[in-house]
């Protein structure tokens, strides 16, 4: 299947999801300047997510990012998923999310999604998420600090 069919089903989505305000504009990530060490946030991105339930599909150190699936319940025939981004650089932190959606999964395995929002579109998702990882510093740091600390006091067998 030509992957261009599906623009139809996504933009009618999109429509009916901007019932009342059918101008959609392209979405963009939140950014966050946040004077916190990379590892500490990507640390408290995974925090966040465990404690959410949610799965982490990539945590990538070197690039700064953390990869997240959240499930949602299904609708019908129809599953779908929010794909989170979250990426550390530069003492920013920047959230992105994809709504994805497989109409029929016992026809089609292929998830679509779409990079356009309505034009009212806030954001609170995203800013929530925020917050979240942000809460979850102090718990990041302990866990790291726990990771890194010396066996203080502890002996090898024969010493």
């Amino acid at each position: 299947m030509d992957p261009r069919s599906l623009i139809g089903p996504l933009l009618l989505v999109g429509a009916v999801a901007c019932a009342g305000s059918p101008a959609v504009k392209p979405y963009a990530a939140v950014h966050r300047a946040v004077d916190e060490r990379p590892s500490v946030l990507l640390e408290a991105v995974q925090q966040s997510a465990i404690a959410q339930g949610w799965e982490i599909v990539q945590v990538d150190p070197s690039e700064g990012v953390v990869e997240l699936l959240e499930p949602l319940p299904e609708e019908g025939a129809a599953t779908m998923r929010h794909r989170w981004w979250f990426q550390v650089e530069g003492g920013e932190l920047r959230v992105a999310m994809r709504l994805e959606v497989r109409f029929d999964p016992t026809k089609d395995d292929r998830w679509v999604t779409s990079r356009v929002v309505c034009r009212g579109y806030e954001y609170l998702r995203e800013e929530a998420q925020v917050a979240r990882v942000l809460e979850m510093i102090p718990t990041a740091t302990a866990v790291l600090a726990a990771s890194t600390a010396p066996l203080a006091g502890k002996r090898r067998a024969g010493r």
